[in-house]
């Protein structure tokens, strides 16, 4: 069985087709103006328009942005949904930020929470609607290399216990086509998905994607064993 997978910073509609035929639903859009792979929601809605399929879950991730583009791209996304007979089931909405857990639940819809640290994550476990935790694997070689990591499951699993065990939430690594993946990892944190960027190391040049180099990285994510 192949590993779930989530492609973030998809910002053209040639990608999903092509994760299309590698049976990746999950994808991610990019509305971090600082980001490369930022995408402007004019830019999302049309790829929504074109592209929707009701097997497919459409990732929104933002950092530090004003609730109210956030609600309209939320609209303007139910909208285009609409046309296709769908509800907002396929959105998601994912932060990089540490609010409180009432920021988040203003949108009224599932999200994501990328980890900052133990104090934004006993803030946001709180949230009603958080869906998935995504822990990054930057974060978590940073704490193997500092011999921290074994005091982070025990304070992280504590955290989260509770939520894990009603399945609240889901658990996503998010990580690097280079990342070195050690296996104890997976022993100590019982992942749901992975999550990989498109970014220069699967591009031959700005936003142009290598199909050769892509295919060859994610035939080993998808069979990394969870």
């Amino acid at each position: 069985m192949k590993t779930r997978l989530r492609l973030e910073g998809i910002y053209c509609p040639e990608t999903i087709t092509h994760l299309e035929e590698r049976k990746i639903q999950d994808l991610g859009f990019d509305f971090r103006p600082k980001s490369l792979n930022f995408l402007q929601h004019y830019k999302f809605l049309e790829i929504l328009e074109s592209s929707f399929s009701v097997n497919r879950k459409y990732w929104l991730h933002f950092d530090n942005e004003h609730p109210d583009l956030i609600k309209k791209l939320i609209v303007d996304s139910k909208e285009v949904l609409g046309k296709h007979g769908a509800t907002a089931e396929s959105l998601y909405l994912e932060f990089s930020d540490s609010k409180d857990a009432s920021f988040y639940d203003q949108f009224d819809s599932k999200f994501a929470w990328n980890f900052t640290d133990m104090e934004g994550l006993k803030k946001v476990i709180q949230a009603k609607n958080l869906s998935v935790l995504i822990l990054p694997f930057s974060e978590i070689e940073h704490l193997q290399n500092t011999s921290k990591f074994h005091e982070f499951v025990a304070s992280f699993h504590k955290t989260t216990f509770e939520a894990l065990h009603e399945n609240k939430i889901k658990l996503a690594l998010k990580a690097d086509w280079d990342s070195n993946l050690f296996p104890s990892l997976f022993e100590f944190i019982k992942f749901d998905f992975c999550s990989v960027p498109v970014n220069q190391k699967v591009e031959k040049s700005f936003r142009q994607i290598d199909y050769g180099k892509f295919d060859k990285n994610l035939d080993f994510y998808q069979n990394l064993d969870f």
